[in-house]
């Protein structure tokens, strides 16, 4: 298994900067503004799918970019941020906790 390292400062800034361009082609209001402050905020954030990317097959900094544009456009897509404990349905968590019970 291949040394799983974090991205440098500089690495981190061109990744954002690739997102950037990114996001600009696919269009700024297909992303939530909460996400693209996150990323531009957050270096642990950004770490997290540079680590990921690592364990992929190909370029290490293609792919973050990849993880980070599809990721943020199915948040999106799905309305992520709007997901708060008021969204949700309380018999569906109340459920899941049912069943969690019962595994325990």
């Amino acid at each position: 298994m291949a040394t799983v390292t974090p991205p440098t400062q500089e690495e981190i800034e061109n990744l954002r900067e690739k997102v950037r361009r990114e996001v600009e082609k696919n269009g700024e209001e297909n992303f939530a503004k909460v996400d693209l402050e996150r990323l531009n905020s957050d270096e642990a954030y950004i770490g997290k799918f540079w680590l990921h990317a690592q364990q992929m097959d190909g370029d290490n900094k293609e792919n973050t970019v990849k993880l980070v544009v599809d990721t943020l456009l199915w948040r999106k897509k799905f309305g992520v941020e709007n997901i708060s404990e008021d969204t949700i349905n309380k018999e569906h968590t109340r459920h899941s906790l049912n069943i969690r019970v019962q595994f325990f």
